[in-house]
């Protein structure tokens, strides 16, 4: 309120006058609006702006970067992205007399996505605290996953284009079914069917090769035999469960000791069980056990077995005991203990007992496609326990909440 007019100072009348608020640009991402290739990046003030848009980058953003830019859409889609990254973005606004300011640093990742593994007859062999996930899924081998926690899995990881077993480098040019990785004298082995005959091959890793030295063999035997699970007893004495069948004949489930370097049979087979009541029949004009898995707990030995067609809505997993590794095998009566009643899947079977890293027993196993279809089957995990009964033997028990696909990670 005070001037200067040749050297003397003036008052006037007193005046006062309000700044103007200065408006504040924001550029940020709806959480919700983020998906495995997607995300939607919001700009405020839009209709005081000329142009506004974000550069982006994987890694740390500059000016530099390439850039999206927006003139009517307060909203920009930012698409066409890849999954589970990290983008970071530089959002900038050029009002309408052309000055450019950059706005706060965004920083996202996007989703992951997921798909269901799609391998029968799986199996899963924990290595130094990883799981690896081998199955039926091909007539080129077997692929194989990995997993640290057994919810989300990697791969397919195998050394060959995916493949822990490829064709050509072992026995069997199709047909490879129902793999089994073990550990024996610190050594890998897989054992596996293919061209419906057993082989067994050796590696140096869970993810391959697994291979045999020229010439490939199988193990001797005069029928068709798949589906084979090797068991180490206590002693140290190999024993093979395996399934044996004739054409329009039953399917069997034998066991026979190996030799110690595992290349063939020692002992002659010796019957474990063969389907036989009302479960086991659901379809009366094909008669089929298979898919063995052995344990031995508390002395006992549990033979897990797979009753009817694989193709069957009644495919179910029941297990029998026996005091000896090679019977006689009594059947438990509350069998089936997994099918499509229990499960709440079609086709439940055919899979492998193991202990995750807490020593706790699951069974992985397949289920069909759908309701309606089997193929391609799906592969699925539920946990399993041993509880006391009046018989003093436990008997297993199946924990259906806990039943779930198992799903592999997209890249």
């Amino acid at each position: 309120r005070a001037y200067v007019d040749d050297g003397a100072v003036q008052y006037g009348e007193e005046k006062s006058f309000t700044t103007l608020s200065a408006f504040v640009y924001t550029a940020s991402v709806d959480p919700e609006s983020i998906t495995s290739n997607s995300a939607v990046i919001s700009f405020t003030g839009v209709n005081k702006l000329k142009e506004w848009g974000f550069h982006y980058s994987e890694t740390e953003v500059s000016k530099n970067d390439p850039v999206k830019k927006e003139f009517l859409d307060a909203d920009i889609l930012f698409s066409d992205l890849k999954r589970n990254t990290q983008y970071n973005i530089l959002p900038y606004v050029i009002d309408k007399g052309g000055k450019t300011t950059y706005l706060e640093k965004i920083r996202f990742t996007t989703a992951k996505k997921y798909a269901d593994i799609e391998l029968a007859d799986p199996t899963i062999f924990l290595y130094n605290d990883t799981y690896y996930l081998y199955g039926t899924g091909g007539d080129k081998g077997f692929l194989v996953y990995s997993s640290t926690d057994l919810q989300e899995w990697n791969g397919p990881a195998g050394v060959r284009e995916g493949y822990a077993l490829k064709s050509g480098e072992t026995f069997g040019t199709d047909w490879f079914w129902a793999p089994q990785v073990f550990k024996y004298k610190n050594s890998l082995y897989m054992a596996y069917a293919a061209n419906e005959q057993i082989a067994i091959a050796n590696s140096d890793s869970p993810l391959g090769p697994f291979t045999q030295s020229s010439p490939f063999r199988k193990i001797s035997g005069t029928t068709t035999q798949i589906d084979p699970y090797l068991f180490i007893d206590d002693s140290g004495k190999p024993y093979l469960y395996y399934v044996r069948f004739e054409v329009n004949k039953p399917y069997k489930i034998y066991v026979a000791e190996l030799e110690s370097d595992l290349s063939d049979i020692k002992t002659d087979p010796l019957l474990c069980v063969e389907a036989e009541s009302g479960w086991e029949k659901a379809n009366p004009n094909q008669s089929v056990t298979e898919g063995p898995t052995v344990i031995k707990h508390q002395n006992l030995y549990y033979l897990f077995y797979s009753a009817n067609y694989f193709g069957n809505i009644h495919y179910s997993v029941g297990y029998a005991t026996s005091a000896s590794p090679t019977g006689p095998w009594t059947k438990y009566k509350g069998s089936p203990i997994i099918d499509r009643l229990k499960i709440g899947y079609n086709g439940s079977g055919h899979g492998d007992l193991f202990r995750d890293k807490n020593g706790n027993y699951k069974y992985v196993f397949h289920v069909h496609a759908s309701n309606s279809e089997i193929h391609p089957r799906k592969t699925a995990i539920v946990d399993i326990d041993f509880v006391d009964s009046e018989s003093g033997i436990q008997i297993v028990t199946v924990k259906k909440e806990s039943f779930k696909h198992l799903q592999v990670l997209l890249p």
